[in-house]
């Protein structure tokens, strides 16, 4: 009876590695795929759309107030 139980055992894990690659599979290709697809199209990693951050400086007209300010 234990000979049996060890062989059962070894085809047992055998169909559940291959159940769970497949299972594994769908999930990441059916679920995982598009809502990564949505994501990359729709957000804005980078913040290019919100346009530049620098400001225009101000005309200098004398350097050493400009200096004194800073």
């Amino acid at each position: 009876m234990k000979k049996l139980f060890k062989k059962i055992k070894i085809h047992a894990q055998k169909i559940v590695n291959i159940q769970i690659r497949i299972i594994l599979f769908l999930v990441y290709f059916i679920f995982l795929t598009p809502l990564c697809i949505f994501v990359k199209i729709f957000k804005d990693y980078l913040s290019l759309k919100a346009g530049p951050l620098w400001q225009c400086s101000k005309h200098i007209n004398n350097v050493s107030d400009f200096l004194k300010e800073q």
